[in-house]
């Protein structure tokens, strides 16, 4: 299914913020580096990716070199700026703590290296999730769609107060019919794309 909502106010984008940091979906080629990925594919900004994504995780295991490391089908990518505490300058990519994880930072595996197109999973931590949620729920995600039914029963007063115009499969609907719809849906994702004021 998918998913177009118009928002009258930019306010409405923080409705989806804890979705976000849950994890939405890409579609993108594979193959490329997490640098080319998040720059090429995704559009962010180099000086962005340098200095304010400070701790990048791929399946679960820090990362240090953006520029070796490979996006494959399926990954999990986490972002975050910059993370308070000894924990948080740990895990800082190639920060001057990073040897004392040096057992849990991610290897690169030549043997799975992938061509083609396929999916990433992306979580947005902290600052992240304001500067960079917007620019993506623009562009499009692909997300859980019991998730965002509940998403919408739950905060469907917000949504019909922050959503100017809403589509399904570009048929005009209530957030309250987006909710039920995605309900009837089986476990499936939704590609979801949300756009500011016009």
């Amino acid at each position: 299914m998918q998913i177009d909502l118009i928002l009258n106010s930019p306010s409405g984008f923080s409705l989806f913020y804890p979705l976000l940091q849950r994890g939405f979906q890409v579609k993108t080629r594979l193959g490329c580096s997490v640098r080319s990925f998040l720059s090429d594919d995704l559009g962010i900004e180099p000086d962005y990716i340098e200095n304010r994504i400070q701790t990048v995780f791929l399946n679960g295991h820090p990362v240090d070199d953006v520029e070796k490391t490979t996006v494959t089908d399926g990954a999990a990518l986490a972002l975050s700026a910059a993370m308070p505490g000894l924990v948080g300058a740990t895990m800082r990519r190639s920060g001057v703590l990073a040897s004392f994880r040096d057992t849990i930072t991610y290897q690169a595996n030549d043997a799975c290296a992938s061509d083609g197109e396929g999916f990433v999973t992306i979580k947005l931590f902290n600052l992240l999730v304001r500067e960079l949620g917007p620019g993506f729920l623009k562009r499009g995600v692909w997300m859980d769609s019991g998730a965002l039914a509940d998403l919408f029963k739950t905060h469907e007063t917000m949504l019909a107060q922050t959503c100017g115009r809403a589509e399904a499969n570009g048929r005009a609907v209530s957030p309250a019919d987006l909710a039920e719809a995605l309900s009837n849906m089986k476990k499936d994702m939704a590609r979801l794309a949300v756009h500011g004021p016009e």
